[in-house]
C-alpha cells in the first residue's frame, strides 16, 4: 500500500516514530490541524471574492473616469473616494497620478482607510510626479504599517498565501517523515 501523505499506512509501510515527536499521535494533531487550515483557506477564498465583488463599488470604470474629470474639484473627487469601503488599486494609483493632481492632504485623506497598500500602490506613492508633503506620506506609511482593523484584498490575500504556505509545509514534514 502506498498513499502520498502516509496516513492509514504509517504502520503498514513501516514508518517509525521520528525524533521529532510526529508519530502516530502526530498524524492525528496534523490531520486536525489541516483541516483548520483547510476550513480557514476556505473562509478567506470566500472573502476574497466578496472583496472583489465590493472593489470600488462594482463601478471601476465610473470611478477612472471620474478622477480625469476635469470639471470636478479636489474635493468632490477626494470626498467621493473616502465614502468607498475598498477602492482598487488600479483606482488608488489613478487618484495618485491624477492629470491634475490632488494636494497631498487631499490625496492622503482619499486613501488613507485603504492601508495597507499593494507595492504597485507604494511604488506610485513613492514616484509620483508632484511630491507628496513629508507629513502626508508619513501618515500613509504609518497607516500602511499598521494596516486596519478589518481585511482588504492586500491582507486577505496574504492570509491565502500564508495558510497554504502552511498546508504545504505541513504536508511536506509529513512526507518527510515517512520514509
Amino acid at each position: 500500500m502506498e498513499t502520498q501523505f502516509c496516513g492509514i499506512s504509517w504502520a503498514l509501510n513501516g514508518c517509525v516514530e521520528p525524533d521529532n515527536g510526529i508519530g502516530i499521535g502526530g498524524i492525528d494533531e496534523w490531520n486536525e490541524e489541516k483541516v483548520e487550515l483547510e476550513n480557514y483557506l476556505t473562509e478567506l477564498l470566500q472573502s476574497e471574492e466578496v472583496l472583489m465583488i465590493q472593489l470600488d463599488e462594482g463601478n471601476k470604470a465610473y470611478y477612472l473616469n471620474s478622477l480625469d474629470d476635469p470639471t470636478r474639484t479636489q474635493f468632490e473627487v477626494r470626498d467621493e473616494l473616502m465614502t468607498v469601503l475598498h477602492l482598487s488599486d488600479e483606482v488608488i494609483k489613478e487618484a495618485i497620478d491624477r492629470f491634475d493632481p490632488l494636494s497631498s492632504n487631499n490625496l492622503k485623506d482619499a486613501i488613507l482607510a485603504q492601508a495597507p497598500f499593494s507595492r504597485e500602490v507604494l511604488e506610485s506613492l513613492r514616484n509620483r510626479i508632484q511630491s507628496i508633503s513629508t507629513s502626508s506620506f508619513d501618515m500613509l506609511m504609518t497607516a500602511h504599517e499598521l494596516g486596519r482593523t478589518d481585511d482588504n484584498l492586500r491582507t486577505i490575500r496574504s492570509k491565502i498565501a500564508g495558510t497554504k504556505q502552511k498546508l504545504l509545509e505541513g504536508e511536506h514534514s509529513l512526507q518527510m517523515n515517512c520514509v
